[in-house]
């Protein structure tokens, strides 16, 4: 075989991956169901409708770009589990990037997130640890959740926040998605370095 021949089967998966999350992006949020009858309809019912089964992928990344294609985030991962049926899509040993303006602006890494299909939130819990390079922040938490919506990181457990000079511990932190602007809560503690 080729060298480059034995790069194929894995360039396949990885395209099958990519294009199976993109199609999960796309589709338009499940509809409600319809209001209760004062009597049953004769007949089996019918199914909501076609339905992904669980699917899991390992090696492989998702990503998502604002309205103007700017990347917003890219998120890789060792495995990559599709529930379509919960909206979830679950990730194992994650690393990555969410960017501001379409720049990288904080690199992550944890141990396990979810990526919640309708709202596009993503959480990342296992002792989360992220780094700003613009700001020289970095943040380790047990969780951290960005909330797109509103351009929001939201860290909980163990929050420790490093900057050169400061290091500041607390409960809880919500930031902007640079580590720019930050609001610590809970037992907040800080320590000077210099």
């Amino acid at each position: 075989m080729s060298r480059g021949g034995r790069w194929i089967g894995p360039a396949v998966a990885v395209a099958a991956a990519a294009l199976l999350v993109w199609a999960l992006l796309q589709s338009p949020p499940p509809r409600p169901a319809p209001a209760a009858r004062a009597t049953p309809a004769p007949g089996p019912a019918t199914p909501a409708g076609p339905r992904i089964p669980p699917v899991q992928i390992a090696g492989s990344a998702i990503a998502a770009a604002d309205a103007q294609g700017r990347p917003q985030w890219d998120i890789r991962a060792a495995t990559v589990s599709v529930d379509s049926a919960a909206g979830l899509v679950t990730l194992a040993q994650v690393d990555g990037t969410y960017f501001e303006q379409g720049r990288p602006s904080v690199r992550f890494t944890a141990a396990r997130g979810t990526f919640e299909i309708a709202t596009r939130n993503v959480t990342l819990d296992g002792r989360v640890r992220a780094h700003a390079a613009a700001s020289r922040r970095t943040l380790e938490a047990d969780r951290v959740r960005w909330i797109p919506a509103r351009r929001e990181l939201e860290a909980t457990g163990g929050v420790v926040l490093t900057q050169p000079g400061v290091v500041a511990r607390a409960d809880r932190l919500v930031a902007d998605t640079a580590l720019e602007r930050t609001r610590l809560s809970g037992n907040v503690r800080v320590t000077t370095t210099e």
